[in-house]
C-alpha cells in the first residue's frame, strides 16, 4: 500500500539519523532513545542507585520552573505496570538516590513523527491520485460527430460551455439554421438530434508495464 510505503520512507529517514558513541551504559539504549525522540519529542532516562543501578524510561509528570532554573521535577517511570512517580527534584536541589538525563529532540521537545502523520500521508495520496487522474483527463478528447462543419461561433461555445464543472450545454445556435448561401452550398443545419453520442479518444498510454 503506497500510504504504508510513505509513512515507513518518513520513518527510515529520521530513525538512524543520530549515532551515540562510546562505551557507556547509554549506548546500548541509544536505538530506543532515538525512537522516543522521533515519536514523542523526548524521552528521560531515570537511574536508581538503591535498584542495582538500573535505568527505567520515564515520562515527565511534573516539572516548575524558575528564574533560578529547575525548582520540581516530577517523572513517571514507563517501565513500571503502575506508573510510580519518582521526584528527583525538589525545591531546586536534586534529590539523592536518582540520576537521570532529559534526552529532547529539540527546544520545544516536539517530534519529528506526529501521530497523526497517517492523516497526512493519506491527503498526500488522495490528492496525487486525483492529479493522475486530472492528467489523464486533460489529454482525452471528445469527438462529436454532425452532418455538417459547425460554425465558429458553436464550436467555441462548446468549448466554453465543456468548462463548467456543473453544467454543459449542447447546441448549435448559429449552425441549426443555414442561411441563403449555405442552402445554396446543399448546407441543410446541424438540428440538435442530429448531434451523434460523443466519442472519447483515450490518449495514448505506456503499456510498457502491462508486460
Amino acid at each position: 500500500m503506497l500510504e504504508r510505503a510513505i509513512k515507513d520512507y518518513v520513518i527510515d529517514y529520521f530513525l538512524g539519523s543520530s549515532v551515540l558513541e562510546g562505551n557507556g551504559t547509554l549506548k546500548e539504549y541509544w536505538d530506543d532513545i532515538e525512537e522516543f525522540l522521533v515519536f514523542k519529542g523526548y524521552i528521560v532516562l531515570l537511574q536508581k542507585e538503591h535498584d542495582g543501578g538500573r535505568i527505567y524510561f520515564c515520562d515527565i509528570y511534573h516539572e516548575d520552573y524558575t528564574l533560578a532554573g529547575k525548582e520540581q521535577l516530577t517523572l513517571t517511570n514507563l517501565d513500571d505496570t503502575l506508573k510510580e512517580k519518582v521526584k528527583v527534584i525538589d525545591g531546586g536541589k536534586a534529590i539523592k538516590g536518582y540520576k537521570f538525563v532529559i534526552f529532547e529532540n529539540n527546544r520545544q521537545r516536539k517530534p519529528s513523527v506526529k501521530a497523526y502523520i497517517d492523516y497526512f500521508i493519506k491527503k498526500i495520496v488522495n490528492v496525487v491520485r486525483k492529479m493522475e487522474i486530472d492528467l489523464f483527463t486533460s489529454e482525452r478528447r471528445v469527438m462529436l460527430v454532425v452532418p455538417q462543419q459547425p460554425a465558429e461561433e458553436d464550436v467555441e461555445y462548446q468549448i466554453n460551455t465543456f468548462q463548467n464543472i456543473f453544467f454543459t450545454y449542447i447546441a448549435m445556435q448559429h449552425s441549426r439554421k443555414p442561411d441563403a448561401q449555405q442552402l445554396k452550398q446543399g448546407l441543410t443545419g446541424i438540428k440538435p438530434s442530429q448531434i451523434g453520442e460523443p466519442v472519447f479518444i483515450e490518449p495514448k498510454r505506456d503499456q510498457r508495464a502491462d508486460y
